[in-house]
């Protein structure tokens, strides 16, 4: 979780914070804020424009390495906007903004393996390959930078299942008629075992491995976070729910704060104060982070 310049990380086993100045301007108190964060083997930070730096942290604080992102302006260099971060499998995607938007892609030991400039990055994904939405679509890239397709329309959401990708959106304004693409009409969606789920406001469904609705259910309010298991957990803006591979709800409660996300061992939510609700034990004590 990130909130200005200081980031809390917490898992089972661990938990710490981090707060980030810039090294680019005398003022080490410049307004830093973090921009763009993303959790997997490693956790991946990227900070505005008064710093414009992408950090790699392992899953218990240990810094690996940073990168400097700056362009060249009328007055010199300037630190360049760090607005998405994905970190897919053995690299890690990040797009950058001043002039102009770009993508860049490094290794995890920070080489390098390629960049793109775009009119303008409205959304990274990554996987075995990286997925960009732009103002005009979406081009999928490989982990060496060649355009794997182009397709046209209101792209949301990205990811890879199986031998597919995925794009989320208006299926009736995307134009992409490729054997190896399959569109839904939702906000966004994942894997749910071998099924995937999609999810639109407060409605969430489910999909065979040929894309076949198997069954959908409604929230009380819009749902923000999924996680996919053997079991689907569903946060809402004031709720948690369990449903099982049929829709059914084994478990559900409800909290009163804003939904942070659902990690592997709780629902996370923020009223002053990180709280977890445990999944894994059903409700049992809350736990205060």
């Amino acid at each position: 979780m990130a909130k200005d310049n200081t980031l809390t990380c917490f898992g089972e086993n661990y938990t710490w914070k981090k707060k980030f100045f810039t090294t680019f301007y005398r003022d080490p108190y410049t307004d830093v804020k973090i921009s763009a964060i993303d959790a997997g083997n490693y956790i991946a930070v990227g900070t505005n424009f008064m710093d414009g730096k992408l950090y790699m942290f392992t899953k218990s604080g240990k810094k690996l390495w940073e990168h400097q992102f700056a362009t060249i302006a009328s007055l010199g260099w300037r630190p360049e906007d760090v607005t998405r971060i994905s970190i897919g499998k053995g690299f890690v995607a990040v797009a950058t903004q001043f002039m102009h938007d770009y993508v860049y892609v490094f290794n995890f030991n920070r080489k390098r393996l390629f960049e793109v400039r775009f009119e303008e990055v409205r959304n990274l994904f990554a996987g075995d390959n990286v997925v960009v939405v732009t103002d005009l679509g979406a081009v999928a890239l490989n982990r060496v930078g060649k355009v794997l397709f182009k397709c046209e329309g209101e792209v949301k959401y990205a990811f890879e299942y199986k031998d597919k990708i995925v794009l989320c959106g208006d299926i009736k304004d995307i134009n992409c008629d490729r054997d190896n693409v399959e569109t839904i009409q939702c906000d966004f969606a994942g894997k749910f075992g071998d099924n995937v789920y999609a999810v639109t406001g407060e409605k969430i469904a489910v999909f065979d491995n040929e894309f076949r609705k198997l069954w959908d259910f409604e929230a009380n309010s819009r749902i923000v976070h999924v996680r996919g298991n053997s079991k689907l957990y569903v946060m809402s803006e004031n709720e948690v729910l369990e449903l099982d591979k049929r829709g059914n709800v084994e478990w559900k409660t409800e909290f009163d704060g804003k939904a942070v996300g659902v990690c592997r061992f709780g629902a996370v939510y923020f009223d002053g104060k990180l709280k977890v609700i445990p999944i894994r034990q059903r409700l049992s004590t809350e736990k205060h982070l």
